[in-house]
């Protein structure tokens, strides 16, 4: 009986809270009380119960089999993470050893697509050839490009863009309305001017906002560098 004079029901949940409340409070009361941990059980099953230990090792087993795949997935990580750096210096070393601006958007395209799984790759310079006899290629957009439009913000806050392509990011960079798969687009900033690179998988998950991309913008700012000497000087839009 409570003190209002009413009889409790057995299932009422606001009792229930409050013995669970007080067993939180004092871990130890089956220590002070061991008889009564001979008393309890939970049911398990119809016809079958578990002891109050069992189910706590239940409950630890359960905890440990959680912590276990968590720390594989770091493992995992790292291990990606660890392939990945090396590539990335391979190709920045590669890089390095090219000369003129065709070789370097050739090395960028041929070792993103083999060493990446990249099925396209764009490269986009807003900027001017900065010798005469430098062969205007493809890449050098120009300054006054439409294509730097849909990722002036991008560009100007010098942060990567992840995941899924809008309609006109689609048509700037890879010439696709119809963008499928997923992308990361890089800046490209230099003293005068700046640029895209794209890397985009047919996979639609490959690339997400959550990736990290340390060591893409790493590599991004070693192709710049590496372009920097055959860009006009000028003044940055």
């Amino acid at each position: 009986m409570t003190r209002t004079g009413k009889p409790v029901a057995d299932d009422d949940p606001a009792l229930e809270r409050q013995f669970a409340d007080y067993l939180r409070a004092h871990p130890d009361f089956f220590n002070r009380f061991p008889d009564l941990v001979r008393d309890l059980s939970s049911p398990h099953s119809p016809g079958d119960a578990i002891s109050l230990v069992e189910r706590q090792l239940s409950a630890l087993r359960t905890d440990n089999r959680k912590l276990q795949q968590q720390l594989q997935d770091l493992v995992h990580r790292a291990q990606a993470n660890e392939s990945l750096n090396s590539r990335i210096h391979e190709l920045a070393l590669e890089l390095l050893r090219q000369s003129g601006p065709q070789a370097v958007f050739k090395t960028l395209r041929d070792r993103l697509r083999s060493g990446f799984r990249a099925d396209s790759v764009a490269i986009w310079l807003f900027a001017e050839p900065g010798y005469i006899d430098a062969p205007r290629t493809a890449e050098f957009a120009g300054r006054q490009s439409s294509r730097r439009g849909p990722f002036a913000s991008m560009i100007d806050a010098a942060h990567p863009l992840c995941g899924r392509l809008n309609r006109m990011q689609g048509a700037a960079l890879f010439d696709s309305e119809e963008f499928q798969g997923s992308a990361v687009v890089l800046p490209l900033r230099g003293r005068h001017w700046d640029g895209l690179l794209g890397i985009r998988s047919n996979d639609p998950v490959r690339f997400d906002p959550d990736m990290g991309t340390e060591m893409l913008l790493f590599l991004a700012e070693i192709a710049a560098l590496i372009i920097e000497p055959w860009i006009a000087a000028g003044k940055k839009r």
